[in-house]
């Protein structure tokens, strides 16, 4: 790998495992943020499904989405959560590595794409990039406008045998 490379990652249990062996295989050593954590769901952390169901309030068709309240005592609202990952991602960009990779999560993956695109937080109301687990989404900036593009989305192809 380049040594204008970096690797950053969430500290969370799977993404971390997947950044130790990305890392390993490029000879980088990952950098944990927890701003690329995955939304907290407060109390609704590693609960059943049917738990979780239960006492879910999904967010409104129209109106308040960005802070509504989910009904699960101590979760991240989206905006909440949406704060945190574009704080992760302004400190990833100015970082001077030329070459940043990005281990997240799929949740997450929408907000660090929206960031990448100068998405504004308040257009995230209904903003989602699907990407599955151990997909490669490539973004790229151009060197002469510097305009930034979503080269390649949920790119699976490394993934078949």
């Amino acid at each position: 790998m380049q040594s204008d490379a970096a690797l950053y990652s969430s500290d969370l249990r799977r993404t971390a495992q997947t950044a130790a062996a990305i890392g390993e295989r490029l000879d980088l050593q990952p950098i944990w943020l927890a701003e690329l954590r995955e939304k907290s769901y407060g109390a609704g952390e590693g609960k059943p499904d049917a738990w979780f169901r239960e006492r879910f309030v999904p967010p409104p068709l129209d109106g308040e989405r960005m802070d509504h309240d989910e009904g699960l005592e101590g979760a991240e609202t989206k905006l909440q959560w949406a704060r945190r990952v574009y704080a992760g991602m302004e400190m990833i960009l100015s970082d001077s590595p030329r070459q940043k990779i990005i281990v997240t999560h799929g949740g997450t993956a929408t907000l660090v794409i929206a960031h990448w695109i100068g998405m504004p937080l308040d257009a995230l109301t209904h903003a989602s990039f699907t990407v599955d687990s151990g997909s490669i989404t490539r973004l790229v900036e151009d060197d002469y406008f510097h305009n930034r593009t979503v080269a390649r989305l949920n790119d699976t192809v490394h993934l078949s045998s």
